[in-house]
């Protein structure tokens, strides 16, 4: 996973992209492989916001990220993950809590754009306590990072989300 992650505490930057800086022809400069998505979303509470600024970026056999800049900006959003195994869940979240801070529960702003409705504000913590097998939160730099067990699969995805860009997402949700 070192490829994958920047073991800084001020920045954030898989693969060595760093979210909220880091513009498309800049991640083309440094990834000329990448591929332009047909399609991709984001999720904000439970409306899947269109992002069609984003990129794909295949990493190894089964690992592909995808980049997702703002489409008016070009700065880099967000990063997915997909393709690890969930039998190295804890391995990863290891090094996660090597390089980042633990991170507990969200402020109501930032639950507002996570929840999908499966909890409340109030029993966010209790509800991430019940899952800490299949879901490790941690925030640096304004990011917050998303590990989490599929529960349809026998994967692991990795969501790197800029909490600056929620803002954005909320104004384009209440749009839809």
């Amino acid at each position: 996973m070192t490829n994958v992650t920047h073991p800084s505490q001020k920045e954030v930057a898989p693969f060595g992209l760093t979210i909220g800086k880091i513009t498309v022809n800049e991640a083309l400069s440094k990834y000329p492989q990448l591929i332009k998505a047909d399609s991709s979303y984001i999720s904000y509470g439970k409306k899947e916001i269109p992002m069609p600024n984003t990129y794909a970026l295949p990493v190894s056999n089964n690992l592909t990220a995808f980049l997702q800049f703002d489409e008016s900006t070009n700065i880099l959003q967000n990063v997915l993950i997909f393709g690890l195994k969930s039998v190295d869940f804890d391995i990863i979240k290891q090094e996660f809590k090597d390089i980042y801070s633990p991170y507990e529960e969200y402020n109501l702003s930032e639950f507002e754009a996570f929840s999908r409705g499966e909890t409340t504000f109030e029993d966010q913590k209790k509800f991430l306590e019940k899952h800490k097998n299949e879901i490790a939160l941690f925030k640096n730099n304004g990011v917050i990072i998303i590990l989490g067990k599929s529960i349809t699969s026998d994967e692991v995805v990795i969501f790197y989300r800029n909490t600056s860009y929620f803002p954005i997402l909320k104004n384009k949700a209440e749009a839809y």
